[in-house]
């Protein structure tokens, strides 16, 4: 056996072996006898390396033969010569094609041809590959070549594109005719052609279909026939005998209408399409099928309905009629929501509900001047075919009319990327239809839903007799209605139909309060329903014991419902500002009674079903907290919950909960109108007083003393060695606690970045004494030097800080802002440069960034920031420095530096702008502007050549554009004598690099912008940067005029091609 070192020294010599002159004269007359399969591919890539890379070295007698050789290989084939082996060598043929025609060889086209008369699937496979070539960008070609090879090749389409109309019109006989006798009788097979020389014939339909299909991605179609479109939509119909064929069919339809291209069939293709539609069995057939025909229908609905559905010519009521049908034939549920979404742009060229006012102007009606408009009978049809979509798919997403049992199948528990389980997906995808809907026919659509509700027989109203049985019970057994196993999935269904039923009036009610009478009117009747339902669910206490009556196998269900009962209420309840009397007042106090008892610990429910309904009324809370009306009555409620750290909840509801109750303490302050000063000192206390419970752990914490500096710098011990060292039995909170309190902390002040400056200077009072205990942590801990356990925490008290800034920058005031920065600064500097130290410094450009950003000016702030980023921060990496050895952090922090020195650059360029009145006070300030501005611009540059991450170097760019259109940075005499020359060599050298093509529209737009900075130094500074790269004496005058071009179109053009042909002389 070969060891791998022997195929490596192998694989060496047959390299070596390929870039001899003579090897791919051996290779291309011995393809023909190589029977050893990796011989032959030596063979092909020796052949290709040489046109690829050696085709400038060859003669032209050379070329010929290779040529001549290839050629005579290819159309000297079998047609049942493997494919791989086929298409690799129509490769090469056409990548020679692309080098000389139609100038040294005006024969290629010809050959095509022949190849398709004489060798189908050979003129075939020669097709896709010479349209492969013509689509790709060869970077061993120069730009004019390739050019001029498509625009070749475009000429002669209407020719080629004829020879293949021809094939598959002739196919799409072939097959209709063997589909039909096989349908009429199977026995009679012998009538068709024998089996050979059918399956050569469904072969070369699959492969002209693909042909097709690449085709009509590139090609000119002007001179496309009606016979192509038809017999490529007779072949789509083949599905019962032919289901391969036919699916490749609808792919090729849907790329002729997905390709834009202009054809002269494009009114055509609702008629080529809607027989595809209408086949009688057509819900029967293989769900891929089914899949394509779904997303040729709804790209044809985008494109041609809103454009086309008044036209004589357009079969709008027939498309409707067949649409339909397919839609609700669908073989599943979410096949069924996948086909809703070709009803949008229906329903949006539909009337509306309150009559069909054709006068008015709208866009979707009336298409331009002299185009009549739509008549009303067609309006109405389109109302009709809508109204009856919405009623159906309303009674499609419950299980009560679910007789063919497709949403049984839907799985309800796992989540997927978009956090919805299978069955919520598909209510989503459904209500989004009706939604829409009801936008046009708002009274239509609610009266079903109200006809929903209103119904005894159906699940809304069954699900509240279930709940009256369980609230009658007052033992913990449950009753025999829910343990009969023949009931269970009888009203597991129930249950979830009316979750639907709720997430239906959560997205048509509340959108519809106050426009219609009667929809308020059946809202508030809904409401009081629902009220009354909640409470009583939640009467008992503690509020589980209702849950553990319905049993353990419907527990669940029934949290659900309630959650969703809740969000419902949520939703549809018109809190008001209480000026207004509303009809269901009288149970807001007990309502919030009732929220409030399911945050309290629910022992008897698993931890899962009780954080669903914590959530839901944490939200709750939350949602009413804006509500200024409401404050003293949720206040109330929530005392027992304001008093404690609320350590029971899951993460979600704690901060959602912490929003709600603050909010309620600084609502005076949110509207201030003839507050009560009494009422106001009040609520500033009790916010105080939050905030300190909230923080009390961390309050309790002396940085110095010297068993906690113990801590802290030895990270987190364990239980067992707090214990023993006595640290867990003090008063002062563990590790993990105040690290849980920083967390909400830094959460809860977050919630208040878009609120006055009133709201946040009683929040900065709260906070003060947290935010210097913060950083007195922070200072302790890089004294005592920073570890592995603490590198976390720091991190943490950094982003605590970096939130504190980004909401109460202006209520902390400067003076305060400057003693954090030189703490930050001071600390940072005096450290040593260990990773520890670096993984928090992204943290800290992100506090100084929002500085930078703010409006105000900071100018005394803005010297310790500068001099912290340049000068201690950029060396770690300009000078590679080895501790920096985790590739992600160095990205993460990068970006944050290049980040803060734009917005330093883009947003205070005063501090850099060197003053033009310089006396000898200002001279050393004008010199720091000046080496500060100058270390930025070296940094950049640095960054362009030597980086290897793209996005970091994109965002340079940018930031150079953006400071140039801003300031003129191109034209200071400091860029211009020190700079112009090497960036502009730089970018050159980065737009000839192999990642160059990733930035070359940023790297262009700043080299036009470079080479227009007017200056009689401008010309040699040019003539320095372009000497610098070396070029041959042709190469370099070609570069010096494309830099004098005079508008920018130009310029990138002459650039591209000058950068192309670069590429083609470096792989040479």
């Amino acid at each position: 056996e070969t060891s791998n070192a022997e195929k490596q020294a192998l694989e060496a010599e047959m390299r070596e072996l390929q870039k001899t002159s003579f090897t791919w004269q051996f290779c291309l007359a011995n393809m023909n006898h190589f029977m050893n399969q990796y011989l032959w591919f030596f063979s092909a890539l020796t052949v290709e390396n040489t046109v690829t890379h050696r085709w400038s070295e060859l003669t032209s007698i050379e070329r010929h033969q290779l040529r001549e050789a290839l050629h005579a290989l290819y159309s000297g084939y079998e047609i049942d010569v493997p494919a791989l082996q086929r298409e690799k060598v129509a490769q090469l043929v056409a990548m020679v094609g692309l080098r000389q025609f139609p100038d040294e060889n005006p024969q290629y086209l010809d050959d095509l041809h022949q190849l398709l008369q004489a060798k189908f699937n050979l003129g075939l496979t020669l097709c896709r590959a010479t349209g492969d070539v013509i689509t790709r960008n060869h970077t061993d070609v120069p730009s004019e070549r390739q050019k001029r090879f498509a625009n070749a090749i475009n000429q002669h389409i209407p020719q080629l594109l004829a020879k293949l109309t021809e094939h598959c019109a002739f196919f799409a006989q072939q097959l209709k005719y063997n589909q039909s006798i096989q349908q009429s009788d199977p026995t009679a097979a012998h009538l068709t052609a024998d089996s050979i020389e059918l399956k050569r014939t469904e072969q070369y339909t699959m492969e002209l279909l693909q042909t097709l299909q690449q085709f009509f991605t590139w090609a000119p179609l002007t001179a496309m026939q009606d016979t192509l479109l038809y017999s490529i939509a007779s072949l789509a119909q083949c599905v019962e005998t032919y289901l391969d064929i036919a699916i490749a069919a609808l792919s090729t339809l849907g790329e002729l209408l997905y390709s834009h291209k202009v054809f002269p069939q494009r009114a055509a293709m609702v008629g080529a399409i809607l027989p595809l539609l209408a086949q009688p069995n057509v819900w029967q057939a293989d769900e891929m099928y089914q899949d394509k025909l779904t997303d040729l229908v709804r790209l044809l609905v985008e494109r041609d309905w809103c454009q086309r559905f008044n036209d004589k010519e357009f079969p709008a009521a027939e498309l409707l009629q067949h649409l339909h049908t397919f839609t609700f034939s669908a073989y599943g549920a979410l096949a069924f929501a996948d086909r809703l979404s070709c009803w949008r742009p229906i329903v949006r060229s539909g009337p509306e509900e309150d009559g069909l006012d054709v006068t008015r102007p709208r866009d979707v009606w009336q298409h331009g001047t002299g185009r009549e408009l739509v008549n009303k009978e067609l309006l109405r049809t389109i109302g009709n075919a809508v109204q009856v979509v919405g009623s159906y798919t309303l009674s499609r997403m419950l299980f009560h009319h679910d007789s063919k049992q497709l949403l049984e199948s839907l799985d309800n528990e796992e989540l997927d990327d978009n956090m919805e389980t299978e069955l919520q997906h598909y209510y989503n995808q459904c209500l989004d239809l009706i939604e829409l809907i009801a936008q046009y026919h708002p009274v239509y659509i609610t009266n079903i839903v109200f006809e929903i509700i209103g119904n005894t027989a159906l699940p809304y109203q069954q699900v509240f007799e279930i709940c009256k049985i369980l609230n009658r019970l007052r033992t913990p057994s449950t009753p025999p209605e829910l343990v009969d196993p023949g009931n269970f999935t009888r009203i597991r269904y129930q249950l979830r139909d009316f979750s639907s039923i709720c997430q239906m009036l959560v997205r048509l009610c509340a959108p519809l309060r106050g426009r219609y009478q009667s929809i308020d009117a059946s809202i508030d009747w809904v409401i009081s329903d629902q009220l009354c339902l909640f409470l009583a669910i939640t009467d008992e206490m503690p509020t589980d014991r209702f849950f553990c009556r319905a049993g353990p196998s419907l527990a669940r269900d029934f949290v659900q419902i309630t959650a969703q009962l809740l969000m419902c209420l949520q939703s549809l309840l018109q809190l008001g500002t209480g000026a207004q009397p509303s009809p269901h007042n009288a149970y807001i106090v007990q309502l919030f009674m009732h929220v409030a008892r399911l945050l309290v610990p629910l022992e008897r429910l698993e931890q899962s079903q009780w954080s669903l309904l914590a959530m839901a009324a944490s939200n709750f809370l939350c949602h009413a907290s804006s509500k200024r009306h409401l404050t003293h009555y949720l206040l109330e409620c929530m005392e027992p919950l304001y008093s404690t750290k609320l350590l029971h909840l899951d993460v979600f509801s704690m901060k959602r909960l912490n929003k709600a109750i603050c909010t309620c303490f600084v609502s005076p302050w949110i509207h201030p109108v003839n507050e009560d000063a009494a009422v106001c000192q009040k609520h500033e206390q009790l916010l105080a007083q939050y905030i300190l419970i909230r923080a009390q752990d961390l309050l309790r914490l002396e940085p110095y003393d010297p068993d906690w500096c113990r801590l802290l710098t030895a990270g987190v011990q364990s239980e067992h060695e707090h214990q023993t060292t006595g640290i867990q039995n003090t008063q002062v909170g563990t590790m993990e606690s105040i690290k849980t309190e920083i967390i909400y902390l830094t959460d809860l002040i977050e919630n208040f970045s878009d609120y006055n400056g009133l709201v946040k200077e009683r929040l900065v009072n709260a906070y003060r004494p947290i935010i210097e205990k913060v950083l007195g942590l922070y200072q302790a801990i890089c004294a005592a030097g920073q570890t592995t356990g603490t590198a976390a925490f720091t991190r943490q008290l950094l982003d605590f800080s970096h939130s504190v800034i980004s909401v109460l920058q202006v209520q902390l005031g400067e003076s305060f802002l400057r003693v954090i920065v030189r703490v930050f600064v001071d600390r940072f500097e005096s450290a040593t440069a260990t990773c520890h130290r670096l993984q928090s410094v992204s943290t800290l450009l992100g506090i100084f960034q929002l500085i930078v950003d703010h409006p105000r000016s900071y100018r005394e702030l803005m010297p310790d920031i500068i001099e912290f980023s340049v000068f201690t921060v950029w060396p770690l990496f300009r000078d590679q420095n080895e501790a920096i050895l985790d590739e992600k952090l160095r990205d993460e922090v990068c970006q944050a530096l290049f980040k803060i020195f734009h917005s330093l650059l883009h947003e205070r360029f005063e501090l850099f702008r060197p003053s033009s009145n310089i006396s000898g006070g200002d001279s050393s300030a004008s010199q720091a502007s000046q080496r500060r501005l100058e270390a930025i611009l070296n940094s950049y540059g640095l960054v362009i050549m030597g980086s290897s991450d793209a996005q970091l170097i994109n965002e340079v760019l940018q930031s150079m554009q953006a400071i140039q259109e801003r300031w003129q940075l191109f034209q200071l005499p400091v860029f211009r004598t020190q700079f112009l020359s090497s960036f502009v060599t730089t970018l050159l050298r980065k737009l000839v690099a192999a990642d160059g093509m990733l930035h070359s529209g940023a790297i262009m737009n700043l080299l036009y912008s470079m080479t227009r900075a007017g200056d009689d130094c401008k010309q040699d500074q040019l003539d320095a940067a372009i000497q610098s790269l070396l070029l041959a004496p042709d190469a370099a005058n070609e570069l010096n005029s494309v830099m004098k071009a005079t508008d920018y179109p130009t310029f990138a053009q002459q650039l591209e091609i000058f950068i192309h042909d670069m590429h083609i002389q470096q792989k040479q």
